[in-house]
């Protein structure tokens, strides 16, 4: 059977039209130009004609589709009609081997239905399964942990992520490293890629430590001790007095510097000379020089480490602890200064002995942090050398994460695809079997119709219906070259082809169909299962043959519903009210009411719609069509529409059923206004002519319209009819109602 059919982009069909939940029977009640023909022609569509419309089959097994529609009759009724193989009476013992042969054939069908039902229902409770694992491990991995958002990266939607994960359960290794040190890895290696960074340069301090710890600090620098001068100067403990006050005697000057008197001789000069000799020169000249010189390595030391501070500082990332060393750096100088501070003091005072604090312990302080600093540079341009092999294997190590911290839920899930995997291969299995079994046994059966078929019964039966209902004039006889093939002739003999009347076609080309239905064009496949589609089979008929045709379809209803035909669904569109009616009767003692579906096809603005009525019949008569298409009068664009169908309302109502005159109508009004509307709603009402000019006809406005729906409400009212009114407005609740737009019927 067909489940559903798309049809878009085709004549009217400008929107997509989409026909679900189709049923073995199913009416489409259509006007004239709303697309019938359309749906008709891309359900017999075997050349791929329509390539935006779609037929979606049950199972996805195509049926055969026979069409009775215009291009039917146009193709079928020539002067000499193709020939119907059907079954001929004589061979009644081989109709009973076939019709057993297709019972088997249909137990089968429903076998491999069975089979591919299970498999349904087992990829059903998988698919269950799947939605609420996608969703369970989306809400608690993916959301769970958004620092490893980058590692999921083409994953990032929830059925790819439940994806990834499966995968990755199937290929999972139990080494999964912890979660901070993931995210620690992940701080390095997702973003933006790290660039390589310098080794940072430790502090020599040799020159300082040299400096700091040389004799000299702890040396008596005094003079000579072996002029006689020397026994007063060390006794009085003033060789650095005596030593700066001999920088103050000018040359030549005989002015002490200590008493401002004419002391200075030549003979103390010479002894005081002799008492600071050259060694005494040599040791305060070094003094003054290890104090420059550590001024100056200081100097320097400090200007590196500060250059090397405000360069960590102004970068993205720095290995080197600052805080610790800008403390350190602060320490340095504080001992420095301490240290030049002494310094000082020995150049002023030489014979004084002094132990010079050390900055060794800091400086190796500082070496330590740059080095650590420069351990984890070597760590991070190892990285950035391989850093795209280092994030793989961080995104790797993040998955077999994810899948073992939800290792339980993949296990199951797991489990249950293989144990639905394994039913569905052994149902597949099955079903080849089946359908192996069933083509084996079509076969047989295409073989014995071949044997047992002809076209004569088709004469037989067609000539029995036409002449039963009246169509006298002709008949149907083989043609005499014996191509199987079929000639309409006259009583008298003379070929009948163009001078039958259109209604005679329509039947007759009916009556074909029908036959077809039970047969085939070929002495094989008779039996095949086929879908009808009937478009408007009652065009140009009387009502005696409608009825007819009616009875003949509703037949057919019958026999899909009781199941013993090839015939598995039909598809009747129409356009004829009374047809509709008719052909979709449903009494109490209907077999098939519950297989049918109804419809109904129309177009707004040139684009057709369809709204389905599922169970509800909708055409009910025409007087309660007429009251639907008022209730529904706000999708319909004209008011000229609508106004004919308050005025045609009134006649039904009023003066068909009910005997009131025009003129006793509009008595009930006082109000001119009223009255005018009235009358207008009226006008056709003249012993069946219009009385008033067409200008009544004239489009209104909206605030017009409902001016004249007002008084076709209170025409009701005034007629002691409100109750009739407001039942007939009553809203009926259908499936898919105001769904889609309306226009007249």
């Amino acid at each position: 059977m067909i489940k559903s059919i798309k049809i878009l982009n085709e004549a009217s069909f400008k929107e997509e039209v989409l026909i679900e939940n189709l049923q073995k029977v199913n009416i489409i009640y259509g006007a004239n130009g709303t697309g019938k023909s359309t749906i008709s022609k891309v359900l017999s569509d075997k050349k791929g004609e329509y390539p935006e419309c779609f037929v979606d089959w049950v199972d996805g097994t195509p049926l055969d589709v026979l069409a009775y529609n215009k291009d039917f009759r146009d193709r079928n009724f020539v002067e000499n009609m193709p020939g119907i193989f059907t079954l001929g009476e004589a061979t009644i013992e081989e109709e009973k081997i076939i019709k057993g042969k297709n019972e088997q054939l249909n137990q089968i069908e429903e076998e491999g239905k069975n089979y591919q039902k299970n498999i349904d229902k087992l990829n059903e409770k998988k698919n269950a399964e799947e939605n609420d694992l996608i969703l369970y491990l989306w809400d608690n991995v993916y959301k769970k942990y958004p620092e490893f958002s980058d590692a999921c990266k083409g994953f990032k939607y929830k059925k790819t992520f439940k994806d990834e994960l499966v995968k990755c359960f199937d290929l999972f290794e139990d080494n999964v490293q912890e979660v901070e040190v993931l995210r620690g890895k992940a701080n390095q290696l997702f973003g933006e890629p790290p660039l390589s960074q310098t080794h940072i340069e430790t502090v020599d301090a040799s020159v300082l430590f040299g400096i700091e710890e040389s004799e000299l600090w702890r040396k008596v620098v005094v003079g000579k001790q072996d002029v006689d001068i020397a026994a007063l100067i060390k006794k009085l403990g003033m060789s650095d007095w005596v030593s700066q006050g001999l920088q103050f005697v000018e040359d030549g000057s005989d002015v002490c510097p200590f008493c401002q008197h004419h002391t200075i001789n030549g003979d103390l000069r010479n002894k005081l000379n002799n008492f600071f000799d050259e060694g005494y020169k040599k040791d305060v000249a070094e003094i003054n020089n290890m104090q420059a010189n550590y001024k100056a390595s200081c100097d320097d030391i400090i200007y590196r480490l500060k250059v090397m501070v405000e360069g960590q500082k102004g970068m993205l990332k720095s290995f080197l602890d600052i805080i610790q060393i800008e403390s350190l750096i602060k320490a340095f100088n504080a001992t420095i200064s301490e240290i030049s501070g002494i310094m000082t003091q020995k150049a002023k005072e030489p014979s004084r002995q002094i132990v010079l604090p050390s900055t060794k312990n800091i400086i190796e302080e500082i070496n330590a942090l740059i080095k650590n600093a420069n351990d984890e540079i070597v760590k991070h341009n190892n990285l950035v050398n391989n850093f795209n092999s280092e994030r793989d294997n961080l995104i790797k190590s993040i998955w077999r994460f994810f899948v073992k911290s939800e290792y339980a839920k993949l296990e199951a899930y797991d489990k249950l695809c293989k144990d639905t995997d394994k039913g569905v291969s052994a149902l597949d299995v099955k079903i080849k079997d089946a359908r192996k079994r069933y083509l084996e046994l079509r076969d047989e059966i295409r073989t014995l119709e071949t044997n047992m078929t002809s076209i004569k019964p088709t004469v037989i039966e067609m000539n029995k219906m036409l002449h039963g209902f009246g169509f006298t004039g002709f008949h149907i006889e083989e043609t005499v070259e014996g191509h199987n093939q079929y000639h309409v002739v006259r009583e008298n003999g003379d070929l009948a082809y163009n001078t039958l009347s259109e209604g005679e076609i329509t039947f007759l080309t009916f009556l074909y169909y029908m036959q077809l239905v039970k047969g085939s064009f070929s002495d094989s496949g008779i039996t095949s299962s086929r879908v009808l589609v009937i478009d408007d089979p009652v065009s140009s008929l009387d009502s005696s043959v409608l009825f007819v045709v009616s009875t003949l379809i509703r037949e057919v209803f019958t026999t899909i519903h009781e199941g013993n035909t090839n015939i598995k669904q039909v598809i009747l569109l129409t356009h004829n009210v009374y047809f509709h009616k008719e052909v979709s009767f449903l009494d109490r003692y209907c077999k098939w009411r519950d297989d049918v579906y109804f419809w109904i096809l129309r177009k707004n603005n040139n684009v057709s719609m369809i709204q389905p009525f599922m169970k509800d019949n909708p055409i009910k008569s025409s007087y309660d069509l007429l009251w639907h298409e008022f209730k529904n009068s706000k999708d319909v664009k004209s008011h000229v529409v609508i106004q004919n169908i308050m005025r045609r309302i009134i006649e039904n109502y009023f003066q068909i059923l009910g005997g009131f005159s025009p003129e006793y109508i509009l008595e009930r009004f006082d109000a001119p206004e009223e009255r005018k509307i009235c009358r207008s709603l009226l006008s056709w009402v003249n012993d069946g002519s219009h009385s008033f000019p067409d200008d009544i006809f004239v489009e209104l406005s909206d605030e017009q319209l409902e001016r004249q729906k007002a008084v076709f409400k209170k025409i009701f009212e005034k007629m002691n009819q409100l109750e009739h009114y407001k039942m007939m407005m009553r809203p009926v609740a259908k499936e898919g109602e105001n769904s889609v737009s309306t226009e007249e019927i």
